[in-house]
């Protein structure tokens, strides 16, 4: 049913200790005696309590409720406003406008400020509408034109409106002010020096500490760090790390989760109005593996034949492999020349590749890195390049929100105040 909903995700009301889902959703009730179907409306809330996540109907709109589907979420979104409370005229307002006013604030420090002025508050609007719209910029133009007030919150209501080829020449004015490419499809641990080196004449104040992951991480680079007084921090990769006292449990069921189904095959062979031909249990176990195909790997199944058309046995053996890594599942051993921190700072600092990792997700999905629909190589590289620079903004909110204790990450009940996820004891 969540298909059929518009759904807007607000913060917990004061009153209460958890987040809530505010949507609309559609029963069917009954058919009439002509077969037509008829539908019941409610306004639903889903909220989570604990470690159990609970309904609760908040207002019933009636029988085929008479607002389009598409004003759905809209009529959500401002529900959920006023349950709020009082809130700044301007978000109580227009959320979008909001939204248009933080990321031309945002863009106006991201972006590039040595073109004409026209063209640099033409290119905060572009790189806003890569960042609340993400689009072609031919779309991108349409959206700036038909639904947004960037141009009013740049200043540029009173003037004409840039036309969809000067779109493309700002993108191309953009790339022009790159600093400098590293060239990709290359070996990664052969990049870490070349990208030091250049971040060394562009940074400022002290060497930084250098966070990598297990790839990078190879002898010959931590030594050459080391060796230019740069701190480094990474995984171990000299040697496993040693197995907890008590193993933790990462999820048994989901490392076994085809044997049941694997069992009930076997079990069928004895039994009356069952799969037992040899080819259909080949079959059934071939999608077994596909529909597990997660842990099919992790096991051997083995389909035994006597003599006739049936199988007489189905068997699954999990790998001794897998067993062995099972004690030191989800463990891993920190490695760095920084004597000066303690254990949690450092293990929070290697937290930070996560953000990493979460750039290039979010360029590739919320920021509409791809698909690309361009031909020529400048306009491709242009788009990319727009593309990094409104994911700057992005980030730079979401820097400030956590500076005020805000967490704009996906699963914020998983952190700490102040955005720090939390330390398992």
């Amino acid at each position: 049913m969540w298909g059929q909903a518009g759904i807007i995700v607000v913060e917990a009301r004061p009153e209460i200790s958890y987040r809530s889902v505010i949507y609309i959703k559609r029963t069917k009730t009954h058919s009439t005696a002509d077969g037509t179907p008829r539908y019941s409306c409610r306004l639903v809330e889903s909220y989570r309590q604990g470690d159990k996540v609970l309904k609760r109907t908040l207002l019933n709109l009636g029988t085929d409720w008479a607002v389009p589907k598409d004003k759905w979420r809209a009529v959500a979104r401002r529900v959920s406003l006023l349950l709020e409370g009082p809130m700044p005229f301007l978000f109580d307002t227009d959320p979008d406008l909001a939204a248009e006013y933080m990321a031309r604030g945002a863009a106006g420090r991201a972006g590039d400020r040595q073109t004409r002025q026209r063209d640099a508050l033409i290119a905060e609007a572009v790189v806003m509408a890569r960042a609340l719209h993400p689009s072609s910029e031919r779309e991108a133009h349409r959206w700036l034109r038909d639904h947004s007030a960037a141009w009013e919150l740049l200043g540029l209501a009173g003037m004409q409106r840039p036309k969809l080829s000067k779109l493309y020449r700002i993108g191309d004015q953009l790339w022009r002010h790159r600093r400098d490419i590293l060239p990709g499809n290359v070996s990664e641990p052969d990049t870490l020096r070349k990208a030091l080196r250049r971040l060394d004449r562009v940074s400022e104040g002290g060497k930084p500490m250098v966070v990598m992951d297990a790839g990078i991480s190879t002898e010959d680079n931590l030594a050459w760090l080391a060796s230019q007084g740069y701190k480094y921090l990474c995984v171990d990769r000299r040697r496993a790390p040693a197995p907890p006292d008590e193993p933790p449990d990462l999820g048994p069921r989901h490392r076994t989760l085809c044997i049941p189904p694997i069992t009930d095959l076997h079990v069928g062979l004895s039994q009356p109005r069952r799969m037992k031909k040899y080819e259909r249990v080949l079959e059934k176990v071939g999608r077994l593996k596909e529909k597990y195909r997660s842990v099919a790997g992790h096991h051997k199944v083995t389909v035994s034949k006597a003599q006739g058309p049936n199988a007489v046995a189905v068997q699954a053996k999990r790998h001794k492999a897998f067993h062995q890594g099972d004690n030191a599942a989800g463990c891993y051993q920190i490695r760095s020349n920084d004597v000066s921190r303690d254990a949690e700072s450092l293990l929070r600092t290697y937290w930070r590749l996560t953000e990493v990792e979460l750039t290039f997700r979010s360029l590739k999905s919320e920021l509409g890195l791809r698909p690309i629909y361009h031909k020529l190589d400048h306009r491709i590289k242009a788009q990319l390049m727009i593309t990094l620079i409104a994911y700057h903004g992005v980030h730079l909110i979401r820097r400030r929100l956590k500076d005020h204790g805000i967490s704009a990450g996906r699963f914020p009940q998983m952190t700490e105040p102040g955005g720090q996820p939390p330390l398992a004891n």
